[in-house]
C-alpha cells in the first residue's frame, strides 16, 4: 500500500485533523458554518417575529379588537346595514391588519382611518349607534396612544396633522374636535398655530368673513371647557375675526 494512504499506528496526526475540521466547516455546496460568517441579526429575525405574538403591542391590539367586537355584537340587527355599523366593521378590519403587521406605517393608516371616521360622524344618525360609533373610534386612538404602543407625543402629533389636513367639510366638525380635545388626543400648540394661520389668511380676504368651518374651529376651541376649566389659546386670536370674546365666549 502506498505510503501516503497507509494507516499508521497512533491515529491521525494534527495536520490531518486540521484538514478534516476545515472540511467539516466548509462542506462543498453549503454555506460555511463559522459564526463569524453568519449575517448577524438575519437568522435571529424569525425568532423576533415569533416573539411579536406575545409583546405589548400585540396585546393592546388584541384588547382593542375584543372591545370592537363587543360593540358590534351589541348593535341591533335592524341597524346592521347602517353605514356607521359598516364603518365599524371596516375599522375592526383595519385594526386586524395593523395587528398582523405591527409596523408604524400600518399604525398610521389605522390612526388616519379612526380620525377621519370620527370627523365624518353626523349627529343625524341613530343616537345610540352614534355614541357607540364615536366610542369605538376613540378607543382605537387611545390604544395607539398607549405608552406601550406609540405614545402620546407621536399619536397626538399625527392626529392633529390629520385634523388639519383633512377635507374642509370634516375639518371643523365641532363635536368631533371637542371629543378629540377632551380626550387629550390633540397637540394643542400645533392646532393653535394652525388656527392662527387660518385667522391670518382670513385677514387678507378683502370683504370676506371666515367660513362656517373656520367658525366651527373657533367654537370648538373657545366655547368648550376641558377638565372643568375654560380652554384659552392665546396664540390663535381667531375669535377676533368673527367678533367673539375669547374669555366670555
Amino acid at each position: 500500500m502506498p505510503e501516503q494512504i497507509r494507516l499508521k499506528v497512533g491515529g491521525v496526526d494534527p495536520k490531518q485533523l486540521a484538514v478534516y475540521e476545515e472540511f467539516a466547516r466548509n462542506v462543498p455546496g453549503f454555506l460555511p458554518t463559522n459564526d463569524l460568517t453568519q449575517p448577524t441579526g438575519f437568522l435571529a429575525q424569525p425568532m423576533k417575529q415569533q416573539a411579536w405574538a406575545t409583546d405589548d403591542v400585540a396585546q393592546i391590539y388584541d384588547k382593542c379588537m375584543t372591545e370592537l367586537e363587543q360593540h358590534l355584537q351589541s348593535i341591533p340587527h335592524t341597524l346592521a346595514m347602517n353605514p356607521q355599523a359598516q364603518a365599524l366593521r371596516s375599522l375592526l378590519e383595519a385594526v386586524v391588519v395593523a395587528r398582523n403587521s405591527r409596523d408604524a406605517i400600518a399604525a398610521l393608516g389605522l390612526l388616519q382611518k379612526a380620525v377621519e371616521g370620527l370627523l365624518d360622524a353626523t349627529s343625524g344618525a341613530d343616537a345610540d349607534l352614534l355614541l357607540r360609533y364615536r366610542e369605538c373610534h376613540l378607543l382605537v386612538l387611545k390604544a395607539l396612544q398607549d405608552g406601550r404602543a406609540y405614545g402620546s407625543p407621536w399619536c397626538n402629533k399625527q392626529i392633529t396633522r390629520c385634523l388639519i389636513e383633512c377635507r374642509d367639510e370634516y375639518k371643523y366638525n365641532v363635536e368631533a374636535v371637542e371629543l378629540l380635545i377632551r380626550n387629550h388626543l390633540v397637540n394643542m400648540q400645533q392646532y393653535d398655530l394652525h388656527l392662527a394661520q387660518v385667522k391670518a389668511t382670513c385677514s387678507f380676504r378683502e370683504g370676506l368673513r371666515p367660513s362656517r368651518w373656520e367658525i366651527g374651529g373657533l367654537i370648538a376651541l373657545f366655547v368648550l371647557t376641558v377638565d372643568g376649566e375654560r380652554l384659552e389659546l392665546h396664540g390663535c386670536g381667531l375669535c377676533h375675526a368673527v367678533g367673539k370674546d375669547p374669555v366670555g365666549g
